[in-house]
């Protein structure tokens, strides 16, 4: 909620892309036109990071626990382009009280600390095949592993249950 993506689709990219609301789009049967990305929502943003304890504000707008741990995040990233993107989204996070740190990389280096859950967040993009694959991206046999495409560490007994019954449906 705190990340302004149609901002930055629109000023950066002047309106030449649009939002992909799931992981996987446009595969019929496959695609879920009931999952919507988080839009970008202020007031949740704000709602969430005081629930989770950032509740002070910083000398240079950034929220803080008491203990003074800030509110602030790395972005991996590889392609040099994109760095104008992610400036927008990080000025938009910055009213909000999140902080957003570029951390850009040539792409074997970044893809190698991706792989190595070495990043906080990771800005990448997949290319796709003729039909979604889950189980390297979201199965709970790659989480907590490195040299696995299992970034974000998903680590879900139902979710891993259904990719299993995709694969072989």
């Amino acid at each position: 909620h705190a990340l302004n993506i149609q901002n930055m689709l629109d000023t950066v990219l002047f309106g030449d892309y649009e939002r992909s609301e799931t992981f996987h789009e446009g595969y019929g049967r496959y695609t879920n036109p009931k999952i919507r990305a988080r839009r970008f929502d202020p007031s949740k943003a704000i709602e969430y990071f005081e629930k989770a304890g950032y509740t002070k504000i910083g000398p240079d707008g950034i929220r803080t626990k008491p203990d003074g741990t800030r509110l602030s995040f790395k972005i991996l990233y590889a392609a040099p382009h994109h760095t104008q993107r992610i400036i927008s989204l990080q000025s938009e996070a910055q009213k909000l009280g999140l902080e957003l740190i570029l951390d850009n990389f040539d792409s074997t280096a970044v893809f190698k600390a991706m792989l190595s859950n070495e990043h906080e967040i990771a800005w990448n993009g997949w290319g796709q095949g003729v039909r979604p694959n889950y189980r390297g991206t979201f199965h709970r046999e790659n989480a907590h592993k490195n040299n696995r495409n299992n970034l974000s560490n998903i680590d879900d007994v139902e979710l891993s249950n259904l990719i299993d019954e995709y694969r072989v449906g």
